[in-house]
């Protein structure tokens, strides 16, 4: 539906959805995360995982675990 209205009006759309489910997550073209700023502007997919697996104390995404849950956690990471 969002996309359909995106191309039909050639507009930009920006939502803002905490937790998605994993299908929803895969219609994502870009994404933003806050984490009392930004910390992640780019491609959806699995560039964030790529991002934040190549940083240093960030544990690794365990197989099988959903993308919106592995991102949940390590934007809250150093808060626990």
């Amino acid at each position: 539906l969002l996309a359909d209205l995106q191309r039909r009006e050639q507009r930009t759309i920006v939502t803002t959805i905490h937790q998605p489910s994993t299908d929803i997550f895969k219609i994502f073209d870009g994404l933003i995360l806050l984490n009392r700023e930004c910390v992640y502007f780019g491609p959806a997919g699995r560039n964030p995982i790529k991002f934040f697996e190549r940083l240093e104390g960030i544990p690794k995404r365990v197989s099988g675990y959903s993308v919106s849950e592995y991102l949940l956690e390590v934007l809250s990471f150093n808060d626990s």
